[in-house]
């Protein structure tokens, strides 16, 4: 009944902005109840800056004075943002109450909602607000506002957001692939994160690279290295060690696709869930042509918008499983200073085939995972690619073992040596789908993966 109040707004499940978001999907799958949990976590009616549309209880007088919903957003999130900032600089309050109401439309979106394009052009030129930058700077720069709101000061506050997102590197190895870089490269530049460097090293046998890189030097957020003596991955990985300036890393592989929210979706998780290391989603899956195949296989259930992930249990079933659920280096974005041994060699501690698992089991050891459910980026799945030859096929479970010995040893993620002998048995067990790989690699690998996996009997012996 305070005529101050424009509008009250309630929590709920709604995905695209977390201010009201509660993650209804784990706390049923958990045996819990929304409005219970809101009731026990959420007891204070509190200010807000921005109620959502989809449950906005708004006073009629107020809604039709001030210009309702405008007619520029239709067809587009962002109307309700436009219409709780300017209440709030009429000098109304917006409040959120302790109540839950379930949108029963959240996370039905695609992979890109192109709604979100339009959105983010009006709220700009309107507002100075840029949703590309991680909804909780703006969030927590718009709560900090003493006293009236005016339009002038709102803009101010939303611009000068953008410059306190940290720099994140994104980093693209290539090496004669310029049909699929170019899209791998605009994938990049596209992103709606402000605060990002795309470096580029190219050592490609012929200069079809080169030559498309000379269209895009007037974006000054890229730095091309051509490296024609750089004669390996590794070598051509090794100048990202020095050109990276970001405290955010972001692998990108010449064949893959970030989609356009990826940074600015980890980013905000990143400032959200402390504690964490490391932020991956589903992963979708192409094919050469760029149709979309669907969602990976070995992807894990993930509830609501996100869920976070211990470190412990992330990194025990990935050597239980032997399985990268968390992705390859494209899926995944991590902190500079979180990791020691990085990805600058293409190898890491010795790991070639499956040294983006090394690096996130390194990363578990730290800190936990956030898992995004709608797919933030795309794994390209095409005839070129090393994982279907038999050396990478053999190799990877010579490395496995030597992955699954190293932690076994440190008792870190295996502790428990039922779990070790288990992880024994299915090695021996992949024996029958290895055997008809083996003459077709080096002597050297063949030797090392008849000595790293035991006889079968003598396995099952054990597990009696």
């Amino acid at each position: 009944f305070d005529e101050r109040v424009a509008a009250v707004g309630p929590y709920g499940n709604h995905t695209i902005f977390s201010w009201q978001y509660i993650n209804d999907e784990s706390i049923i799958t958990g045996g819990g109840d929304p409005e219970a949990w809101v009731r026990e976590h959420r007891k204070a009616t509190t200010v807000s800056a921005f109620l959502e549309s989809f449950a906005l209880l708004v006073r009629r007088a107020v809604f039709f004075k001030h210009g309702k919903f405008d007619e520029e957003f239709e067809g587009s999130s962002g109307a309700d943002i436009d219409l709780s900032f300017r209440l709030r600089c009429a000098g109304y309050t917006l409040l959120r109450v302790p109540a839950y109401v379930a949108h029963r439309a959240a996370g039905k979106c695609e992979l890109w909602d192109l709604t979100l394009t339009a959105m983010r052009t009006l709220l700009l030129e309107r507002w100075g607000l840029d949703v590309g930058v991680p909804e909780m700077l703006w969030q927590r720069a718009l709560d900090g506002i003493d006293g009236a709101w005016d339009p002038v000061l709102v803009r101010a506050t939303c611009r000068s957001t953008a410059l306190r997102a940290p720099l994140v590197s994104i980093m693209i190895p290539t090496y004669n692939r310029p049909r699929y870089f170019r899209e791998t490269l605009e994938s990049a530049r596209a992103q709606t994160y402000p605060n990002i460097e795309i470096i580029v090293c190219d050592n490609s046998t012929d200069e079809r690279t080169a030559e498309l890189m000379q269209t895009y030097e007037d974006d000054v957020r890229i730095r091309y290295v051509r490296d024609r003596a750089a004669r390996t991955k590794a070598e051509n990985f090794m100048p990202f060690e020095r050109l990276a300036q970001g405290e955010y890393l972001q692998w990108c592989m010449d064949d893959d696709i970030l989609l356009p929210d990826k940074i600015t979706r980890m980013m905000d998780a990143f400032l959200r869930e402390s504690g964490i290391t490391l932020v991956t989603s589903l992963r979708g899956v192409v094919d050469g042509d760029g149709n979309y195949l669907g969602l990976w296989q070995g992807n894990v259930p993930v509830h609501g918008t996100y869920e976070c992930y211990p470190g412990a249990a992330v990194g025990r079933a990935t050597l239980m499983d032997r399985a990268n659920f968390l992705g390859e280096p494209s899926a995944v974005l991590f902190r500079r200073r979180d990791l020691t041994h990085h990805y600058w060699r293409a190898t890491v501690r010795g790991y070639q085939t499956i040294s983006d698992c090394a690096m996130w089991l390194e990363l578990m050891e730290r800190g936990d995972a956030v898992i995004f459910a709608r797919p933030l980026s795309l794994y390209r799945r095409h005839e070129e690619q090393e994982g279907a030859q038999a050396e990478v096929i053999v190799r990877s479970r010579v490395e496995w073992r030597r992955l699954v010995e190293e932690y076994w040893h440190k008792r870190i993620f295996i502790t428990q040596e039922q779990d070790y002998r288990y992880v024994l048995a299915r090695m021996a067990e992949e024996q029958g789908v290895i055997a008809p790989l083996l003459p077709s690699v080096s002597a050297q690998l063949r030797k090392a993966y008849e000595q790293d996996v035991p006889p079968l009997p003598m396995i099952i012996m054990n597990r009696v």
